[in-house]
């Protein structure tokens, strides 16, 4: 997005940047049959948002706010990352920030994350794309980040699940082992 001026005053800064007309992606995800994206769809919009990702992470740039809200559609129907309220210039930080559905489970648990805390997002984001919702949304931001911290917890033999949800899974996390050398 191009800044064409900034104006501030004691409560605000305002920015006068160009016009996107597509709106949110969020928006434009709502107004599809299931709020899902087709294939070709939610590969071209996640195309972009890598390219835009691409781009920070090569200038040490953590964007830790990657969701459909923040994504831009302008009048050539691409994709512009805005909003860069919680970006931070490191290669690695501890602060515990952003949008609980889409928070990686190092962020979550606040020992420190780098750029791959955006790569979980994006990996969110292609998930609500595809399926219209977010794979581990709970009722309380505390039960989204337990039901992230599980997933994370329970992965078999460290692999992916193909789902997030856990609540229909089995999974019994009062009785999870900690010691993961443990062969019996």
């Amino acid at each position: 997005l191009g800044l064409h001026q900034s104006f501030y005053d004691s409560y605000m800064i305002y920015l006068l940047i160009d016009f996107c007309s597509g709106g949110e992606l969020y928006d434009y995800c709502q107004t599809k049959k299931d709020h899902c994206l087709n294939v070709n769809e939610t590969t071209f919009y996640s195309a972009c948002v890598v390219l835009g990702l691409t781009e920070l992470h090569n200038i040490n740039i953590v964007y830790r706010d990657l969701k459909l809200e923040n994504l831009i559609i302008n009048r050539n129907g691409y994709v512009i990352v805005a909003d860069f309220g919680l970006a931070k210039k490191s290669t690695r930080t501890y602060t515990v920030c952003g949008t609980p559905e889409y928070m990686s489970p190092e962020l979550v648990l606040s020992t420190g994350h780098d750029r791959t805390a955006d790569l979980w997002s994006l990996g969110i984001l292609i998930f609500e794309m595809t399926c219209g919702a977010t794979p581990f949304s709970g009722g309380s931001p505390m039960e989204t980040y337990e039901n992230i911290v599980q997933f994370n917890d329970h992965r078999p033999n460290g692999g992916g699940s193909h789902r997030g949800s856990h609540r229909n899974s089995g999974i019994d996390s009062s009785s999870s082992n900690t010691n993961n050398n443990d062969t019996t």
